[in-house]
C-alpha cells in the first residue's frame, strides 16, 4: 500500500514529476525501509508485555519481514520499466507490454518455485523429523537453489519472492 501511495505522489507534476517506472521504484524503496521503524517499537512493546497473550507483536514482526522481501521483489519487477523509459526517453509500446507481461510471470514463477521447494522439503526433510539445525540447513539449501536457478533464468524478482514464500510454505 505504501509503495503505491509513494509512487502516485512521486509521479504528480507538482511533487517530483517522475515517470511511472521511477516512481514505482521509489515507492518500493520507501516501503522496504519502513519495517526498520516498526520492528524496534513492537519489540519494546512486547518486552513491556503488551499484546503477548494474543501474539500480535510476533505476527507484526513476521509481517514486516514479509513486507520487506515483497518490496525487494516489487523493485526487481519494476526495474525494467524504469530502465526502458530512461534508455528511450519514454516507454515504447512493445517494451511496455513486455514489461507488463513479465511482472505477473515473475510473481507466478516465484510462488511456483516456492511451492516446488516446499514439496521437496516436505518429502525429504519433514517426513524424517531431523534436528532443528538440519531442517534449517535444508531450508537454506533449497532457498539458495531456488534463488540461483531463478536468477540464472532471468527472473530476479521471482528469486527473492520464492526464497521468502518458501519460509512460509
Amino acid at each position: 500500500v505504501e509503495a503505491g501511495v509513494v509512487a502516485v505522489i512521486a509521479s504528480r507534476p507538482f511533487v517530483f514529476d517522475f515517470p511511472a517506472g521511477w516512481a514505482c521504484l521509489l515507492g518500493f524503496v520507501v516501503a522496504a525501509v519502513s519495517p526498520a521503524v516498526v520492528v524496534p517499537s513492537l519489540l519494546a512493546l512486547r518486552d513491556a508485555g503488551y499484546g503477548t497473550a494474543t501474539g500480535i507483536p510476533t505476527l507484526v514482526v513476521a509481517a514486516a519481514a514479509l513486507d520487506d522481501v515483497l518490496s525487494l521483489a516489487g523493485f526487481g519487477i519494476c526495474l525494467p520499466f524504469a530502465v526502458s523509459s530512461a534508455a528511450r526517453q519514454g516507454v515504447l509500446p512493445s517494451t511496455a507490454w513486455a514489461a507488463a507481461v513479465r511482472a505477473p510471470v515473475e510473481i507466478v514463477a516465484g510462488l511456483f518455485g516456492a511451492w516446488l521447494g516446499s514439496l521437496v522439503l516436505r518429502r525429504f526433510v519433514v517426513e524424517r523429523r531431523p534436528s532443528a539445525l538440519r531442517a534449517a540447513s535444508a531450508l537454506m539449501l533449497v532457498a539458495l537453489a531456488l534463488t540461483f536457478s531463478l536468477k540464472a533464468l532471468g527472473f530476479s524478482g521471482a528469486a527473492a519472492l520464492a526464497a521468502l514464500a518458501l519460509a512460509f510454505l
